[in-house]
C-alpha cells in the first residue's frame, strides 16, 4: 500500500438544523477514522440557534478545526465552496453529516487515488443502514436525464459518485473550478462536476472496498414534498440542456413527455411546470455554460 500519511485531507460537513448528526458524523470521524492528517470543516447553513450554539462548542473545543456559520441557507453547493475555499487540504472529501463510518474508510480511498494520478475523483461503497441490502454510491445518467447510482461490485471507473461520499484532488479544483452553484439548492451539482472532471481528463473512480453507512436524506425528509420535487427537476432538466449532446436531447423528449403525463396523473403539474420556468429564465447562462464547456473551458 502506498504511504499516504502525508496527505492531509479536508473534510467538509454541511448542517441545517440536524445537530443530532452532525454531533455524531464528526465524532465519528474522531473515533473511527484511522487515517491522519484531516481537518474537519463544518458549514452551517442558517440552523436554530440550538444548532449554531452546540457547533460553536464544538469548535471551541476543536472537534471541529473550522466552523463557517452563514445567516441563510447557500444550498449544497454554496456550502461545500465555502468549506473548499478555507480548506488546506490536498484532498477534499464532500461528506453528508448523516453518516457511520467504518475504521478504513478513508485510508482506502487515498491509498487508491494515489497511485494513479489521473484518478480525480473516488468515492466509496454506500450502504443504507435501514436497508442493509440496498448499497449504492455510483453511477450514470439515463437518456431520460435520472441520475441512476446504481451498485457496482468491483471498482471500476464511473460516470459520478454519488454526494453523499465524494473525494477529489486539489488538482481537480484547479482544472475545472468547484461546484456549480447554479444546481440549488441540492441534487445534480455532483453530476455535472464529475462530468466537468472526466472532460477535462480526470478518472472518477467508484471504490467499494471502503464503505460508509448512511442514513439517506435525514434533511430532506423533513422537508415538504413539493420542494424536492421542483428542484430535482430543475436540476435535472438544466444537467441535461448544458451536457446532452443534440441527439441525445432529442431522445430525451418522449421520456418527457411521459413524465409530464405522470405528474397529472400525481396532480403535480404546476411543480413541473415552476422546475421548466426557472431554467427558462435561467436560459442565457445556461447556453453560455453549454458553449463554453465544449471549447474546454470547464470552469462553472
Amino acid at each position: 500500500m502506498v504511504s499516504v500519511t502525508n496527505k492531509l485531507v479536508s473534510i467538509i460537513v454541511i448542517n441545517w438544523n440536524g445537530i443530532k448528526y452532525t454531533r455524531d458524523c464528526v465524532k465519528f470521524l474522531r473515533t473511527k477514522t484511522s487515517y491522519r492528517p484531516f481537518e474537519i470543516i463544518v458549514v452551517d447553513n442558517g440552523s436554530n440557534a440550538g444548532d449554531v450554539k452546540e457547533l460553536k462548542e464544538l469548535h471551541n473545543k476543536k472537534v471541529i478545526d473550522k466552523l463557517i456559520l452563514n445567516p441563510g441557507n447557500n444550498g449544497f453547493s454554496g456550502a461545500n465552496n465555502q468549506g473548499v475555499e478555507v480548506a488546506d487540504g490536498d484532498y477534499f472529501m464532500l461528506l453528508n453529516n448523516d453518516v457511520d463510518l467504518t475504521k478504513n474508510w478513508l485510508s482506502t480511498l487515498v491509498s487508491i487515488a494515489e497511485k494513479d494520478k489521473k484518478i480525480g475523483l473516488i468515492g466509496p461503497k454506500i450502504t443504507l443502514t435501514h436497508t442493509p441490502n440496498v448499497c449504492f454510491g455510483a453511477g450514470k445518467i439515463t437518456d431520460s436525464g435520472a441520475s441512476d447510482f446504481g451498485y457496482e461490485t468491483k471498482r471500476c471507473d464511473v460516470e459520478q459518485i454519488g454526494g453523499a461520499a465524494l473525494m477529489f484532488k486539489r488538482s481537480v479544483l484547479e482544472k475545472i473550478g468547484a461546484l456549480d452553484e447554479g444546481f440549488n439548492p441540492a441534487y445534480f451539482e455532483e453530476c455535472d462536476f464529475c462530468l466537468r472532471a472526466r472532460k477535462a481528463g480526470f478518472r472518477v473512480v467508484f471504490a467499494p472496498e471502503s464503505e460508509i453507512l448512511h442514513f439517506e436524506n435525514a434533511t430532506l425528509k423533513t422537508l415538504p414534498r413539493k420542494g424536492p420535487f421542483i428542484f430535482m427537476n430543475k436540476n435535472r432538466i438544466r444537467f441535461m440542456l448544458i451536457h446532452f449532446p443534440k441527439f441525445r436531447l432529442l431522445k430525451a423528449i418522449p421520456y418527457e413527455l411521459a413524465r409530464i403525463a405522470k405528474s397529472f396523473v400525481q396532480l403535480r403539474p404546476h411543480w413541473l411546470l415552476q422546475a421548466y420556468w426557472t431554467n427558462v429564465k435561467n436560459l442565457g447562462e445556461i447556453i453560455n455554460k453549454r458553449q463554453r464547456y465544449k471549447k474546454g473551458n470547464l470552469r462553472p
